[in-house]
């Protein structure tokens, strides 16, 4: 069981997957398809398309740091932006997006492990949305019983995170698992959210999705195909392949996902491959890389000048965040 348990959490078993999975959609797919496929599509489109991965990253980090102020955390709007364009870099190569954790050596809080914890409920809010999105898409292209199994679990997050107290007290069935008492920790700081945290930050994923939503119908409009059904009932199952952390930065996974679940609308693959990377070139890579560039050259503010400022803002940050 040890053995498996370490193959499982192994680096380099996600890259053969990332490799194995690539390999496949381009022999399932000839490779030159894909560069026709790019060839034809709309400069305009894409440039309009480009230009909503602005209101993407802000509202994702307007949650981030509506997150961090509602922890008690030290940030400032800049800093919770860099922080979050910088864990994206990292995240590109690192399995299951951990590198998102590095966000804490951007922001002026000391307490670098509270921040760390943090950034793993900020992602919870995205699957959470993912799943509710999802449930029509699988109801009609996969299963009824995924469908069912996504709207529970959404409907039980949206539940925990208007009330996140009742999550850690559900927590303390678990007290023979081995972590419990750190993960225990975490949670303490997260049943301090009022409920209105909860529903802000819902709100704001719904919005950056629904951004995404409208970036996707443009790409696919880009070779002339696909409607509004084609984005509702496949592009949130596509995303939502990203929770599995099978591949680095979900390579593969995403790609593959788009051209099964396309393939019912009779788009070709190469289009659905192409317009599932452009997705992730545009929201993922290329904001990722421009952090890589400027987290270097950043420096967070001292945390002795914030302090007055965190000390004073509402917790439930419902004042300049929003």
């Amino acid at each position: 069981m040890t053995v498996v348990k370490k193959w499982l959490r192994s680096t380099w078993l996600r890259y053969g997957l990332t490799v194995i999975l690539l390999a496949g959609i381009l022999w399932k797919v000839d490779p030159r398809q894909f560069w026709t496929a790019g060839r034809a599509v709309s400069l305009s489109n894409l440039i309009v398309a480009m230009a909503l991965t602005v209101p993407f990253l802000l509202l994702k980090a307007l949650r981030w740091h509506l997150l961090l102020r509602a922890g008690k955390c030290r940030a400032t709007f800049t800093e919770a932006f860099v922080s979050l364009l910088g864990g994206m870099g990292v995240a590109l190569l690192t399995p299951a997006r951990l590198g998102e954790v590095t966000r804490a050596a951007y922001v002026s809080e000391p307490r670098k492990v509270r921040v760390g914890a943090l950034v793993m409920v900020d992602k919870v809010y995205d699957v959470i949305v993912l799943a509710l999105l999802s449930v029509a898409g699988a109801a009609l292209l996969v299963s009824p019983l995924l469908a069912l199994g996504l709207a529970l679990f959404g409907a039980a997050g949206v539940y925990l995170a208007l009330r996140p107290r009742d999550l850690r007290s559900a927590y303390k069935l678990a007290r023979p698992l081995p972590l419990y008492t750190k993960v225990d920790k975490v949670l303490a700081g997260f049943a301090e959210f009022p409920g209105m945290v909860g529903l802000v930050c819902l709100l704001y994923t719904l919005g950056s999705f629904v951004v995404v939503l409208a970036q996707y119908w443009i790409i696919l409009r880009a070779w002339n195909v696909g409607g509004l059904d084609v984005v509702v009932y496949c592009f949130p199952l596509v995303v939502l392949t990203n929770a599995v952390p099978l591949t680095i930065a979900g390579l593969g996974m995403r790609e593959g996902a788009a051209i099964l679940l396309l393939k019912h609308y009779g788009i070709a693959g190469q289009v659905a491959g192409t317009s599932a990377f452009l997705m992730f070139f545009m929201n993922t890579a290329l904001p990722g890389l421009i952090g890589a560039a400027i987290t270097p050259f950043f420096r967070p503010g001292p945390p002795a000048q914030l302090e007055t400022d965190v000390q004073a803002a509402p917790v439930s940050g419902v004042g300049s965040s929003i």
